[in-house]
């Protein structure tokens, strides 16, 4: 019985031991996987790493493999659901073009903040991502080996349009449009303020926002929904910008393109961005509208490819994600106006 268990006590140890050696010995083997490209006219793939291998198939000269480990010159990685191995001497790296996506982004010797700068790329700076792990992007930087936080590239590059931004408050408190519209006349060269808009543009002889802006954007009015819809804010865009639309009904997607062409949108939104409080207005009245309750106008000035960049007269500078931007954008009901 003694014995038995004296057994047990040295072979406990030694399967810890065991396992922790197993364990530091697998973590050595584990790679992140990285993109490369066939660059022979036909590459054999083989069930092992040497040439004495049965031969499972060809790669033709430009197909791109993930490789998930390297040694010895060969390069294993998945072949129709199968481990499988080529010569790593016909493969190069393969690279993914990304674009930088904000305004300053640090280059540092290795993945991780630990890591010494070696520079700083602008926004829209276009870059070779060669692989990417953890989230740190690998390319190369004046010659050298260098990374970059993933989170900050693109696919495509941001736009950012320079449009000024302009406080709706004191004067304009219920003047959200006219003070959305007037900074987008002027990034287009128009020299109009957010006073002259509000004075100028359409009133409505009844209740309908449609017909021009209900009540005064001077002052609040208790009990009026006081808001101008695009289709009567559009005739103060053309007076000054000919070619300005209401594109009411468009989608984000036109919105997008129209930001990638230089032209900025005036958007009907939520306050704050929240979930819009849709709801009748005058209820059981002549004048029964569906509206959204906490509506803010403002303007959408930039894009990424997740983003959007909105000038708000009410709070400033920010970006919103493209799924919230639709979401709202989409209930509210696609109500925009763009300033060409």
């Amino acid at each position: 019985m003694l014995k038995s268990n004296l057994q047990k006590i040295i072979l406990i140890p030694t399967i810890i031991s065991m396992v922790l050696i197993s364990s530091v010995f697998h973590k050595k083997l584990t790679f992140a996987a990285t993109l490369k490209v066939v660059n022979t006219n036909s590459l054999n793939v083989r069930s092992g790493a040497g040439t004495k291998y049965k031969v499972l198939g060809k790669l033709t000269k430009d197909t791109k493999i993930s490789v998930i480990s390297e040694s010895k010159g060969w390069s294993k990685f998945t072949y129709n659901k199968k481990t499988a191995y080529v010569s790593s001497k016909y493969l190069i790296n393969a690279s993914t073009t990304k674009y930088v996506n904000t305004s300053s982004l640090n280059v540092r010797s290795g993945a991780g903040t630990k890591y010494k700068i070696l520079g700083k790329l602008k926004r829209n700076t276009k870059i070779n991502v060669i692989s990417t792990s953890k989230g740190w992007s690998k390319f190369t930087y004046n010659g050298k080996t260098a990374y970059v936080n993933s989170e900050y590239l693109s696919n495509t590059k941001s736009v950012i349009l320079n449009v000024p931004y302009i406080s709706q408050y004191p004067d304009l408190p219920l003047g959200c449009e006219a003070t959305s519209l007037a900074p987008l006349l002027q990034f287009k060269g128009v020299n109009v303020s957010k006073t002259t808009i509000a004075k100028e543009m359409k009133k409505s002889p009844n209740k309908n926002p449609s017909l021009g802006f209900v009540g005064s954007p001077f002052k609040n009015e208790p009990g009026i929904f006081q808001t101008i819809y695009p289709e009567a804010l559009v005739s103060s865009a053309k007076k000054y910008r000919p070619n300005s639309e209401n594109i009411t009904g468009a989608s984000v997607k036109t919105i997008e393109k129209e930001l990638r062409a230089g032209n900025p949108s005036v958007i009907w939104m939520s306050l704050n961005l929240v979930t819009p409080q849709m709801g009748y207005w005058y209820e059981n009245t002549k004048d029964q509208i569906w509206v959204n309750k906490n509506l803010h106008v403002m303007t959408v000035t930039g894009v990424d490819d997740d983003n959007f960049y909105i000038t708000d007269p009410a709070k400033g500078k920010y970006s919103v994600s493209k799924t919230k931007f639709e979401s709202i954008y989409n209930k509210v009901g696609k109500k925009a106006l763009v300033v060409r």
